[in-house]
């Protein structure tokens, strides 16, 4: 399968996580202490890195310090809860694939959508809500206003919450003004820094590139998420995430019938080619796999997602099934599923044209057991 790892810098997608960092409670200092207490970050590499993303969060403040309020409005991301109001305002535009320069190549494919375009995929985020797999098989497709109302009207949200995604929904055009200008605002921020990305771009070229050429690079990433889905004959695409530093993402799409629409896209972020492993999964010890078990115990301690775990312990299902036998929304399954596969607990397979989620029971049973040696000497 053709690979391609892509050596630009993608300005409107880092505009996008570097509002997001700037609408969080945390920073880059944060970032640094958590994955101190894991790692030795003392290499040139990871000093050089934290170093420039220290510059840029500060430049950022100090630029849009005015707009603040709007920032943390359409750019707050409540960990576990829901993602950016912003990923609605934009239709989920900026995690396709490369962005570029500018958010001309955004604003045409919004203006361009009919009512009934927009009604789909405005259904197909809120169906979303929170997971980088896009499976329409499942999405009761939302084709008026009023499918879409039903739909906000049904997910289980505070009422504030549901008021801002229907302002959203029905004012697109002076939402997408806000955004867009906050974006520009801060990739021009980025672009202040454009040598140094450039030089930490081609730094993760060589290593990525380096990697494939002695192994099966996207069985490694498909192993790491324990994702399979069979194979896409479009290739795949491998991007650098520089805000998002010590992120990784995917993300597939396919049609009604199954078949894969574009390249598989994966963004890695700049600090897992400087030392940082890459993903979850055996190999962990130390300082390192008592921060990996106190997160799983953290997602393992919502309700939702232990039963979502104990269903599919023994079986593959998929999100409507689920969410019939939890009561709950597919919106909400795809939400829990996010967090979980991103701490490796769930594992993806294709079949015909559905996704299906089964538990990854070999990873849970390591943190489960690394606890019991930690807490009970056995």
């Amino acid at each position: 399968m053709q690979g391609n790892i892509i050596r630009k810098i993608d300005y409107i997608s880092e505009a996008f996580s570097l509002l997001v960092l700037l609408a969080s409670d945390e920073g880059v200092a944060e970032l640094e202490r958590s994955l101190g207490k894991k790692y030795d970050l003392s290499g040139t590499q990871l000093r050089g890195i934290f170093d420039l993303l220290g510059q840029i969060e500060q430049e950022a403040h100090r630029q849009l310090d005015d707009s603040r309020e709007e920032i943390k409005y359409y750019f707050y991301e409540k960990e576990g809860e829901r993602e950016a109001l912003a990923g609605f305002v934009l239709l989920g535009e900026c995690w396709h694939g490369f962005i570029g320069d500018s958010t001309e190549g955004i604003e045409k494919n919004l203006a361009s959508m009919t009512e009934e375009e927009y009604c789909r995929v405005f259904g197909e985020r809120l169906f979303l809500y929170g997971t980088g797999i896009l499976d329409n098989s499942e999405i009761e497709k939302d084709r008026t206003p009023g499918d879409v109302m039903r739909r906000i009207l049904r997910m289980k949200l505070a009422d504030a919450e549901k008021l801002r995604l229907q302002e959203v929904f029905w004012e697109p055009e002076r939402h997408r003004k806000c955004v867009f200008g906050l974006l520009e605002r801060a990739a021009g921020v980025l672009r202040h820094f454009e040598t140094e990305l450039l030089h930490w771009t081609e730094q993760f070229y060589d290593y990525w590139r380096e990697y494939g050429e002695s192994r099966d690079l996207r069985s490694f990433l498909t192993e790491k998420w324990g994702i399979s889905i069979g194979e896409n004959s479009y290739g795949y695409e491998v991007y650098p995430a520089f805000i998002a530093a010590n992120a990784a993402g995917f993300f597939c799409d396919v049609d009604d019938n199954g078949e894969f629409r574009r390249a598989d896209v994966y963004r890695l972020g700049i600090l897992f080619s400087a030392g940082i492993p890459l993903g979850a999964g055996s190999g962990r010890v130390g300082a390192a796999m008592e921060g990996h078990a106190l997160e799983v115990l953290k997602l393992l301690s919502d309700r939702s997602k232990f039963e979502i775990l104990s269903y599919i312990r023994d079986k593959s299902a998929y999100g409507s099934e689920l969410a019939k036998h939890l009561d709950l929304t597919t919106a909400t399954i795809s939400h829990h599923m996010g967090g979980l596969l991103g701490k490796g607990l769930v594992e993806l397979e294709k079949e015909n044209n559905r996704i299906f989620y089964r538990a990854n029971t070999e990873e849970i049973a390591e943190v489960l057991s690394w606890c019991q040696r930690v807490l009970t000497g056995k």
